[in-house]
């Protein structure tokens, strides 16, 4: 209460036209803000992407010039417009109409970079293609252990590379095609050992960063599979 009193003390205190001024402030904006919550839809609202300023025709379009415009559901969509989630398709897209700030962007006043599997490719990474006869549900962008095993010596040949990034997958009845991101080294070494070996993917966690884990592992199992030959000699 007394910082109450005190804070009153102090406003009475103030010159008259700063105090006209502030309450002119505060009731400008209430009256936007109270403007902008009467006319906004109420409803669902889809959220697509606009252009942030005036873009003419031969603009090249970046993040810097979209923004999201929030468009009733009960209105119809506008043909080819493009939801939030697909902003990255529009960097690099070139203006053909001329574009007002606010204006929805569509496919009529674009044209749309057409993007090779190539750019796809991290850079220093390069597209290496597996084939594999377990059909298991891979999606691009999950990441797999590739695992080399050799069938005349499979105890020895046992090799991991372990969380490479899935660019691509092509599947048939009874096997999948899948393109991995690996190294220039990996992709040579890989090239060489799938004439005699055979190539395995491991889908793993994406939670999962350990790189060594796997190798731990498959050490130990050679290790008990030495054991057991061993045994079996002996016997």
């Amino acid at each position: 209460m007394d910082k109450l009193n005190w804070l009153l003390d102090k406003w009475k205190k103030r010159p008259l036209l700063a105090r006209l001024s502030v309450l002119a402030l505060l009731f400008l904006l209430f009256s936007v803000e109270t403007r902008s919550f009467l006319t906004r839809p109420t409803g669902p609202e889809a959220r697509l992407i606009a252009a942030k300023r005036d873009l003419e025709p031969g603009a090249v379009l970046g993040i810097a010039d979209l923004t999201v415009s929030y468009v009733p559901e009960a209105h119809s969509r506008p043909l080819g417009s493009f939801s939030d989630q697909e902003v990255q398709n529009l960097v690099g897209a070139i203006v053909t109409e001329s574009l007002r700030t606010g204006d929805v962007i569509t496919t009529a006043n674009i044209h749309l970079r057409m993007s090779s599997f190539a750019e796809k490719v991290p850079k220093g990474m390069r597209a290496f293609s597996i084939e594999t006869e377990e059909v298991l549900p891979f999606a691009v962008g999950d990441r797999v252990d590739i695992q080399v095993i050799d069938p005349n010596n499979p105890v020895e040949s046992n090799e991991v590379i372990e969380s490479r990034k899935i660019l691509g997958i092509h599947q048939s009845d009874n096997h999948q095609q899948v393109v991995v991101a690996v190294n220039t080294t990996e992709a040579m070494r890989l090239n060489a050992q799938k004439q005699k070996s055979k190539l395995h993917l491991i889908l793993r966690n994406p939670q999962d960063d350990s790189k060594t884990s796997l190798r731990q592992r498959s050490r130990s199992v050679r290790r008990k599979l030495k054991r057991i030959e061993i045994i079996e000699e002996g016997e």
